[in-house]
């Protein structure tokens, strides 16, 4: 075996066996051991969990700098983390949601699109930070010299822990911008060549530093409590996990000893390595991961020998999914487009320009103006439908307490607003199929949504609830409708509304014509989805189903209890169609009309029996049963206090509670119209 071939073995041997051990911590960190060491007899191991996952924060972007410190990076290399951080969340999501669809909504959804701005991965936004500044770290420390470079990044790594007084929490993605830190550490380090000697400090150090950690932590949490308990401190004084805290000296110190006792194996490591590392993290840190890879059992018993297997498993699929990335992610022709893009790109500056003038250009394009623009006023359409039904931009979240219904529309019912308006866009694209006119279409979608907004507000004030499907049978009725709501003066006052819309229509069809979007093959096979989509509502109730699933997943839970509170929370449209289809009462198992015919003969015999001793005949008897929704017992009634020594108005009623059947029923309101 010649020494070259030899060479190359112990280099893949070092990179792979550094590659596996990587991975096997990372993927130990998919379940939470913070919570299940906090329990246990050893109080010295409780901290571990976490001082590892704060090491890891510093370990993983060091490695990365070392890698990529060996030249000054195009755009590009962004772009190939975030890449592959794309396509990973959606096979990791894809997989949970087939295996937990309960657990689909619209927040996870937009995790998957924007998993920087969701807070999916810091790790992984600071590493995606980490290459985007890399050319200014690269010519920074070309600037100075080592010494100069190593006195900078300690002073910073100082001055980060000072700063932060040990509180800095790795939980949003903004706080991921802090690993540039020790991305620019591992930049430093992986042009350094460390001796025997330095190597073996460096570990000492590292081991001291884990001992000094995992001791200072637990006395200082003895320290904490006691000063709790004898009200020396309040919990916000100071955080006992300075120590391990990701910003804390003695975690660098810790990493440090980790990277150069491996530092041979970065050294034998490339960029494509690196890739592999990505799935990694994103298996460690997606939110879902430790329920998920949690709820994996094989028969074995052991919670600990299932997650050893789990770890066996997901590394296999880690390796293979990083085979698939490799040989086909980089060919795919979006991918491959914006991959040139970036890496053209001479400065930030360019690749920011670029990207605006391409964003600009696609925007400019009539079609996909026209679309864009409708699309955004169909979702202001739809905040503003869930508006009119708040009061005075109120919106009642409990029986007991309101918000202000903008801010908690935004907040958290967008997936909501976003399914109003799919909605809202299906019946337009329904009206433009068969009407062929863009404007007509428009303003008729927008009329028939607000009109519909304003009824089901007019009758939430009158009655306490929205419209329901069984009632459009009454516009039959347009006599009585009318007198409810002012008779004739309304009537002419709709007739003029009208026919300023039909003016409008006119106008604008004249004045602003708009081509039609796409032929008409296209624009019928959307029209078909459309109506697709409206046969939905059918299975919107139903447990189980994937609509059911779907459903619920942008939010839209109608509670049946209490209808004022329904219809603001989900809108008018939604909440009409939540009605469409009402699953009263799950089909018992075995019900069929034969089953239902041998009760009735085997109670019939039972009757039969019995009549035959029976001496009363029902037919000269007197039921009466009295049912009044309006009445309650003024007793329970929130608003209503009876001054002392008042006399109790149903006495009468009050004393059957002693002789019989007694209970109160859930009702939605008070006075309801029978």
């Amino acid at each position: 075996m010649s020494e070259q071939t030899q060479s190359r073995k112990i280099h893949n041997l070092l990179k792979y066996g550094f590659l596996l051990l990587a991975a096997l911590v990372l993927l130990l960190q998919m379940f939470n051991f913070k919570s299940s060491m906090l329990k246990s007899s050893i109080t010295y191991l409780r901290h571990l969990p976490p001082i590892v996952e704060s090491a890891t924060y510093w370990f993983i972007p060091m490695v990365f700098g070392a890698v990529y410190s060996k030249r000054k990076l195009r755009f590009n290399e962004g772009f190939r983390a975030w890449a592959i951080m794309e396509v990973t969340l959606l096979a990791y999501y894809l997989v949970f949601f087939i295996s937990k669809p309960w657990h689909l909504n619209v927040w996870r959804f937009w995790g998957i699109l924007f998993p920087i701005l969701t807070s999916t991965s810091v790790l992984m936004t600071g590493l995606v930070f980490g290459l985007l500044v890399q050319p200014v770290i690269y010519d920074w420390q070309e600037k100075f010299s080592k010494k100069q470079s190593l006195i900078i990044l300690i002073a910073l790594t100082l001055l980060g822990f000072t700063l932060s007084a040990g509180t800095y929490e790795m939980n949003y993605s903004i706080y991921g911008l802090y690993l540039a830190l020790p991305f620019a550490w591992g930049m430093f380090l992986g042009k350094v060549d460390f001796s025997i000697k330095q190597t073996a400090i460096f570990i000492v150090a590292g081991i001291l530093s884990l001992g000094l950690v995992i001791v200072g932590v637990a006395g200082f949490n003895a320290v904490y409590w006691s000063q709790i308990m004898s009200w020396r401190a309040n919990p916000s004084s100071w955080n006992y996990q300075f120590l391990l805290n990701v910003t804390s000296p003695f975690i660098f110190i810790i990493a440090l000893a980790a990277f150069a006792f491996a530092r041979p194996a970065i050294k034998a490591l490339e960029v494509k390595d690196l890739d592999f590392l990505v799935p990694l993290i994103i298996f460690m840190q997606a939110p879902d991961a430790n329920s998920f890879m949690s709820s994996f059992k094989y028969g074995t018993g052991s919670r600990q020998l299932n997650r050893m297997i789990t770890i066996l498993i997901m590394l296999v699929i880690a390796i293979a999914w990083h085979w698939l990335i490799e040989r086909y992610l980089w060919r795919f022709k979006p991918v491959k487009r914006i991959n040139r893009f970036l890496y053209e790109s001479k400065s930030f500056g360019a690749a920011a320009e670029g990207a605006f003038n391409r964003l600009w250009g696609w925007m400019k394009y009539h079609h996909h103006r026209t679309n864009l623009l409708t699309w955004t006023f169909f979702f202001i359409l739809s905040f503003a439908s869930f508006l009119v039904e708040s009061d005075n931009m109120r919106i009642q979240i409990t029986t007991a307490s309101n918000v202000n219904a903008v801010v908690w529309l935004v907040g958290t019912k967008l997936g909501a607003l976003i399914l109003t308006t799919i909605f809202i866009d299906a019946f337009f694209t329904i009206l433009y199929f068969v009407t062929t006119r863009y404007w007509v279409s428009l303003i008729t979608t927008s009329t028939v949504v607000i009109a519909w907004a304003v009824a089901n507000k007019i009758k939430l004030d009158l009655r306490g609830e929205p419209i329901y499907p069984s009632e459009l049978s009454e516009v039959t009725n347009a006599d009585s409708l009318l007198s409810m709501i002012g008779g004739q003066k309304t009537l002419i006052m709709i007739l003029l509304a009208l026919a300023a819309v039909i003016a409008l229509m006119v106008f604008c069809e004249v004045k602003f014509k708009v081509k039609k979007r796409g032929n008409w093959k296209r624009r019928g096979m959307w029209a078909l989805a459309s109506l697709a989509l409206f046969m939905t509502p059918k299975w919107f109730n139903h447990q189980g189903s994937a609509i059911y699933r779907l459903n619920r997943a942008f939010d839209n839970k109608q509670s049946f209890r209490n209808p004022e509170r329904d219809i603001q929370i989900n809108g008018p449209i939604l909440n009409f169609l939540n009605y469409i289809d009402l699953q009263i009462m799950d089909k018992p198992s075995n019900y069929s009309k034969s089953q239902i015919q041998k009760l009735y003969e085997k109670y019939q015999k039972v009757a039969d029996q019995i009549n035959k001793t029976r001496t009363n005949d029902l037919s000269k008897q007197t039921v009466i049963f009295n049912l009044s929704e309006s009445f309650i017992d003024p007793y329970t009634f929130p608003t209503i206090k009876f001054a002392k020594g008042t006399k109790d108005p149903i006495s009468y009623i009050h004393s059957l509670k002693k002789t019989t059947t007694y209970g109160s029923m859930l009702s939605a309101g008070y006075g309801g119209g029978t």
